[in-house]
């Protein structure tokens, strides 16, 4: 296992393993992998799996993720050609930079944090183009499941932990505690205004919501609730195609989407990596504990320097992380020490997320998707569209606020102002990793600013052997610079944990099963797919 640096976590989930010859689908929910699986078995591709799963998801585990969000995709053909799909949501027309320097809290709650949906703009834009069955045969199974099923273990958790706030809002309440505590798990939920929703996006396609009367209610929701999305940015909302980016390292090529998600920070980190000798790394010793803790730390501060490329004036310090020679002559700040912030250079604070979902599919061709779709916050901007059951994303908090510095006095990226139209930074890594044409691994993963430094542990886990349950079920550690913490999942050796204390770090552990962060993968090996859903948000994968 590479860098194997810790002993076997304390577990209050039961990890599972899923594997077969024809097609695997690893999603944050038992259910939505099953139908997702489903939709393989019926002869669909990767492409027909993800739409029917990712809808699946946005029914079962709203607070996650759901067509009023958006997201990114990384898309492999059976023939080996890899893209990338952007289809985060956008700043609205009538945003500027300092709308949020009186509030910083509407940035976060009510309609004024709202951003413009993508998520029906990608899955439609991947289908069109690489899917193989009817439109209308995968919306419906997540509308078929929003009439009602019983409350999974997550959702009674996530519930339970937002009962503060929805205990007191009517709306939210009467639907979600209507007994006056929050639905426990096992009890029925049902969305029949969603249900509905989707039937009506089945049948008449996704231009019942850019330009239909599903998005008049949803731009009319937002605006009673202090927002100002309007129609035309609905009308005007279009999708990104690119290449991504890809680095070969020893042999891989490893591919992952581009700017503004973090998934080139993590091949930076990767190539600073092999600059120590680090890859793989099979040593216990605190020495390459430390090292790699340093690298998220590296990382981050390259992190500062992201924005939204067509919105730069200048790239060059957001592309320079591409740069091997960069990374490398950038691994050479790596001591035997840590160190305060400002000795890694970062050039302005930015801010963190919170709720998203990730979910991979490889089908029997060898067609891959990886997928992560968010409404940014646990249930977005806490506002419900009651007519059409669309919970509002809160995407606008991902851009950074003028005048508004941290704790620590940094002040805010300009690079991650908004603007009208302009995509936020994010912490997505969708991640594919080939060897001569052959897939080898697809994955990434949720969980705001823990994102990419998770899949970068699970990649290296799995490249250095691990099976992806084993390599999604180890114990990681993350340190972002901001707040100067580096957090370790419990399961770490108290030992090493004290010599990093000693090397500088300021170390706290927290319980593996909080689920800050949640990967899903699959890999291929001698004709077989196997596939693992992480057991920190109580995911289960499937395959056939």
């Amino acid at each position: 296992m590479v860098v194997n640096l810790h002993s076997w976590p304390p577990h209050h989930y039961k990890p599972h393993l899923a594997y077969g010859k024809n097609g695997a689908v690893a999603t944050e929910s038992k259910e939505c992998s099953d139908m997702g699986v489903d939709i393989l078995k019926r002869g669909g591709n990767a492409v027909d799996s993800a739409v029917t799963s990712t809808l699946c998801i946005g029914v079962m585990n709203m607070f996650s993720s759901g067509i009023g969000g958006g997201g990114f995709a990384l898309h492999r053909t059976p023939s080996g050609n890899i893209s990338s799909l952007d289809f985060r949501e956008t700043a609205p027309a009538a945003a500027y930079p300092y709308m949020f320097f009186d509030s910083p809290l509407h940035a976060q709650i009510g309609g004024l944090a709202t951003a413009t949906p993508g998520e029906l703009a990608g899955l439609q834009d991947l289908h069109q183009e690489h899917g193989s069955m009817d439109w209308y045969d995968l919306v419906m199974p997540a509308a078929q499941l929003a009439k009602g099923w019983a409350v999974p273990k997550e959702l009674a958790r996530r519930l339970d932990l937002s009962s503060n706030w929805i205990l007191t809002d009517p709306v939210w309440r009467e639907w979600l505690a209507p007994n006056g505590t929050t639905l426990a798990e096992g009890d029925w939920i049902e969305r029949p205004a969603y249900a509905k929703t989707l039937e009506t996006i089945a049948e008449y396609g996704v231009d019942a919501f850019y330009k239909g009367h599903i998005g008049d209610s949803f731009v009319e929701t937002t605006a009673k609730s202090g927002g100002i999305l309007s129609k035309s940015d609905l009308e005007s909302y279009s999708v990104v195609k690119d290449q991504g980016h890809s680095m070969n390292l020893r042999g891989l090529d490893i591919h992952t989407c581009g700017f503004p998600t973090s998934g080139p920070v993590m091949l930076f980190m990767l190539n600073a990596l092999d600059e120590l000798d680090m890859y793989p790394s099979r040593s216990n010793s605190p020495d390459d504990l430390h090292k790699f803790i340093e690298h998220p730390k590296v990382g981050f501060a390259e992190r500062t320097r992201i924005g939204d490329e067509p919105f730069m004036n200048d790239t060059a310090p957001m592309m320079n992380m591409l740069n091997k020679t960069y990374a490398q002559e950038t691994a050479d700040l790596i001591t035997d020490k840590t160190h305060t912030w400002e000795y890694y250079e970062p050039d302005f604070e930015v801010q963190d997320t919170h709720g998203t979902t990730h979910l991979t599919i490889v089908d029997e061709q060898g067609g891959v998707v990886t997928l992560t779709s968010t409404i940014n916050g646990w249930f977005g901007s806490h506002v419900l569209d009651t007519e059409t059951g669309i919970i509002l994303n809160n995407e606008m908090d991902d851009f950074s606020i003028p005048g508004h510095p941290n704790m620590f006095g940094l002040w805010p990226s300009p690079y991650n102002h908004p603007e009208p139209f302009k995509r936020p930074l994010s912490s997505t890594a969708p991640t594919i990793v080939q060897r001569d044409g052959k897939m080898l691994t697809a994955m990434g993963g949720s969980g705001g600013s823990r994102i990419f430094t998770s899949v970068f542990q699970t990649l290296l886990h799995i490249l250095g052997g691990s099976d992806p349950s084993s390599a999604i079920e180890a114990p990681r550690v993350h340190d972002q610079l901001f707040p100067p913490i580096a957090t370790f999942e419990s399961g770490f050796s108290p030992r090493l944990i004290n010599e990093m204390k000693e090397r500088g770090h300021n170390t706290t552990v927290f319980d593996f099963n909080l689920g800050a962060a949640n990967v899903q993968a699959i890999t291929a090996e001698d004709g077989t797919l196997f596939a693992a859903s992480d057991s920190r948000k109580n995911g289960i994968a499937a395959a056939y």
